[in-house]
């Protein structure tokens, strides 16, 4: 059988790992989704005192802040944005011999999405 050749094998392992990265980051964002419904349904679930609420409330907070939740969601975007990066990557790999123009082109304009993307950041 016929090998696939390295930079084929390149280009599927940056695609490959793309779509992992996306998976992995909605897979996690359904999971905090059921996590902060579970939280808030139970923060809001009547009590027999205002002391006792705040107990539960405190101890589900807590048990949040246990778990990383509020970790687990500020990797949500960085997640996604390297899955971007990798998609890209791969498909500069994939265009640069067969349309220069067209691989230069996109590199272009995902060098100005990111440009754009990164002044978002610093700008109030």
């Amino acid at each position: 059988p016929e090998h696939p050749s390295s930079s084929a094998r390149f280009i599927n392992g940056l695609w490959f790992t793309s779509l992992l990265l996306s998976l992995t980051a909605a897979f996690l964002c359904i999971l905090v989704k059921q996590w902060l419904d579970e939280y808030i349904a139970r923060t809001r679930a009547s009590s027999q005192n205002p002391k006792h609420w705040s107990r539960r409330r405190a101890f589900y907070f807590r048990a949040l802040d246990d778990w990383g939740v509020e970790v687990i969601i500020s990797a949500l975007p960085v997640l996604l944005h390297a899955s971007l990066f990798l998609f890209f990557a791969g498909m500069t790999v994939l265009l640069w011999p067969l349309s220069r123009v067209l691989a230069v082109w996109l590199c272009g304009l995902g060098g100005t999405v990111a440009l754009l993307y990164c002044a978002s950041l610093c700008l109030p």
